[in-house]
């Protein structure tokens, strides 16, 4: 199983644009996994035709649950677990460099691993796999801060988990980080690059 969060904020056109363009991609990359459930978990229960009609591939559309982030992920895993999966993979819509590949790598570490995390510079993660849900993995972090990541890797290491850290990815966040992206010539997503121009 696998499953995505949609979120995207509007802050100018630029920023709308790209946020769109990213999300996309992540559409397209989600759809080339074959035999993986995916779950897209979208803002307001009263978006889903609107959703529908933008994403255009099969997946399995939910609203989103909860207050905060870790509310909404965890809350996220429990209906994807409540449904027999084995095993399951989130992410934001917001990793433009993510792929099909490191998704489908992201998988088989599960079969090795309690816990897949792919790190972001900000001290955040934008990937999360995990075999069993545990609630304590989302409680008492400050979301969207520089501690997610080393807090979410204390936790673990509290509840005996093994870990699995694959590759920095960034997520974009604001104007400086997507700047700092767009810079990178012979790195990233050379197509949404293009796109973007």
């Amino acid at each position: 199983f696998f499953f995505l969060f949609c979120h995207v904020v509007v802050t100018d056109d630029d920023a709308l644009l790209f946020y769109k363009k990213c999300a996309a991609h992540i559409f397209n990359e989600a759809s080339k996994l074959g035999s993986v459930k995916t779950y897209l978990f979208y803002e307001l229960p009263a978006d889903e035709t609107k959703m529908k009609e933008w994403v255009h591939h099969d997946f399995e559309f939910r609203p989103q649950l909860y207050a905060n982030l870790g509310e909404k992920m965890y809350g996220s895993f429990k209906l994807v677990f409540s449904g027999k999966a084995d095993k399951a993979v989130i992410i934001g819509t917001d990793v433009p460099d993510l792929t099909a590949e490191i998704i489908r790598k992201s998988f088989q570490y599960l079969d090795k691993y309690d816990l897949v995390i792919s790190p972001s510079p900000d001290g955040g993660y934008n990937l999360l796999g995990l075999k069993n849900l545990n609630k304590d993995l989302f409680e008492n972090i400050i979301w969207s801060s520089s501690e997610v990541l080393n807090k979410t890797l204390e936790i673990a290491d509290k509840n005996n988990l093994n870990i699995k850290l694959m590759d920095e990815l960034m997520d974009i966040d604001n104007e400086s980080e997507l700047l700092d992206w767009l810079s990178k010539s012979d790195e990233g997503n050379i197509i949404l690059k293009e796109e973007l121009k």
